[in-house]
């Protein structure tokens, strides 16, 4: 009987050769659960494919075989589906359907997570990190992507294109970032900020805050935002607290929630007031579920793999 490590590990290697679609990334982020011992064992039965005395001399079917093991496998591990039912699913699969079904299960590695994002954002930013880089201008992009990084061990809103872009499996998608204007072109405190009106359905971005103050007005199906930097010798903690005290937005949508989200002072968790400097990486992302916008932020330690902290900062 083949050693059950060793049967994860070759379905791992045949992923990683198969030449399809996103199948080196994939690849890896196998790879990294398999090492963390967060591949149970017991799975490997379950991707048994028979005695291989049965198809010797018969590439094709051993070939076959590989398919089945590398759908049970992501199915399982990656998707999160039953065992038992994915199980009974590929073995009845017919065998050229094979490799579509495999296309078919890469692709969802992405889609998966981004859908769980989009429809359930609480249970999927308590559990799962992520990240986001942006565009110059603020504006609604269709080059961006949706990718996992398997070096930090996280998924990631991307530009296709750039230093930023990603090296990892990506599928493209369609998103709204939200461009830094800086503080010292805004003119004189209380502010009169003109806030980019997000005119599209997708995801709303913006690039990493590390000081950066996000103003909003949320109305009913509209969204109005602004990425603030301090510039001019003004510190990210002090610009936050001069837009709280009091700003207006030039285009403001005339009603609705308006707010700050910036860098507070002290080490607490992040929340819809702000978040601490000291305490890792911040991302916000904007979600419309339902017709009505909403804003989430989420941080952690750089560096760290830990579970993030994360909050609904409007409405």
């Amino acid at each position: 009987m083949k050693d059950w490590q060793v049967r994860i590990s070759e379905t791992i290697r045949f992923i990683r050769a198969s030449n399809l679609p996103h199948c080196v990334g994939i690849a890896t982020i196998l790879e990294q659960k398999n090492n963390a011992n967060t591949i149970p064992l017991a799975l490997s039965v379950s991707m048994s494919q028979g005695t291989l005395w049965t198809i010797v001399g018969r590439s094709q079917e051993q070939e076959y075989r590989h398919y089945r093991r590398a759908l049970i496998l992501i199915r399982v591990a990656l998707l999160g589906e039953d065992t038992v039912d994915v199980v009974l699913d590929v073995n009845g699969a017919a065998d050229n359907t094979l490799r579509t079904a495999l296309i078919h299960a890469l692709e969802r590695v992405l889609t998966a997570p981004l859908n769980d994002l989009k429809n359930y954002p609480y249970s999927f930013l308590s559990a799962t990190r992520i990240a986001s880089g942006g565009r110059g201008n603020s504006n609604h992009f269709n080059d961006f992507c949706f990718c996992y990084e398997s070096l930090h061990q996280r998924y990631a809103f991307r530009p296709n294109s750039g230093a930023m872009a990603s090296p990892g499996p990506a599928m493209n998608v369609a998103v709204t970032n939200i461009a830094v204007q800086k503080s010292a072109d805004l003119g004189v405190n209380p502010y009169s900020i003109t806030g980019f009106l997000v005119n599209a359905d997708d995801p709303v971005v913006t690039t990493q805050l590390t000081g950066c103050s996000v103003a909003y007005n949320i109305h009913g199906g509209q969204l109005l935002m602004a990425h603030i930097q301090p510039t001019g010798g003004l510190s990210g903690t002090a610009l936050a607290d001069q837009l709280r005290a009091g700003f207006t937005f030039s285009n403001s949508l005339g009603g609705g929630a308006t707010g700050v989200f910036g860098p507070m002072i002290g080490v607490g968790d992040v929340s819809h007031d702000g978040y601490s400097l000291a305490r890792g990486d911040v991302y916000l992302i904007g979600l419309k579920r339902g017709g009505l916008w909403e804003i989430f932020a989420q941080q952690y330690p750089r560096g760290s793999t830990s579970v993030p902290d994360y909050c609904r900062v409007a409405p």
